[in-house]
């Protein structure tokens, strides 16, 4: 979820959906069904005119317009160097999106005809992606928990043992 104001945010969910939503009043105002299986990340961009969607296992994000406030349209698909973990609006016309070696971080930037397309002048995106690349920091596969054994995402946490009693969660303290 991305809480854009006091009264806009974004959702998504492991029903392939993405919902915009008026938070004052807690009601949906708009529903996009995506075409990939999981949609694991969203972002608004601060002016609410954009909502961008990374998926699961997937180098694809998908850039909406919200129109004007009431809907959710597909504006752009992008296919990424390499598979986005996480995505971040700095600015309006500015996108920030962490991704997997080699690239890891890459920044985007609003073109005059509407569409985000790379930055590759962004001085400290470069720096960042020698400080990773210098590191040799590896990322993670995917941003969902894996089961060990059979290696697929699991949609749902199993019982933690850290806590107070047998069937305490981290979040029982």
């Amino acid at each position: 979820m991305c809480i854009r104001d006091s009264n806009r945010c974004v959702s998504c969910g492991g029903d392939g959906t993405v919902r915009l939503w008026n938070s004052t009043e807690y009601q949906q105002v708009a529903e996009w069904k995506t075409t990939e299986p999981l949609p694991t990340r969203v972002t608004m961009s601060p002016n609410g005119k954009y909502v961008v969607v990374i998926y699961d296992a997937s180098n694809k994000l998908d850039v909406l317009s919200t129109g004007n406030g009431t809907s959710l349209q597909l504006q752009q698909s992008i296919e990424c160097p390499v598979q986005p973990l996480s995505v971040k609006f700095i600015t309006n016309d500015r996108l920030l999106v962490l991704m997997r070696e080699p690239e890891y971080l890459v920044e985007y930037k609003l073109s005059d005809n509407d569409t985000l397309v790379i930055d590759s002048a962004a001085a400290s995106t470069r720096a960042l992606q020698h400080v990773a690349t210098s590191s040799n920091i590896v990322m993670p596969i995917s941003i969902m928990e894996v089961d060990k054994k059979s290696g697929q995402v699991k949609m749902q946490k199993e019982a933690e043992s850290r806590g107070v009693g047998n069937d305490a969660k981290p979040w029982d303290k």
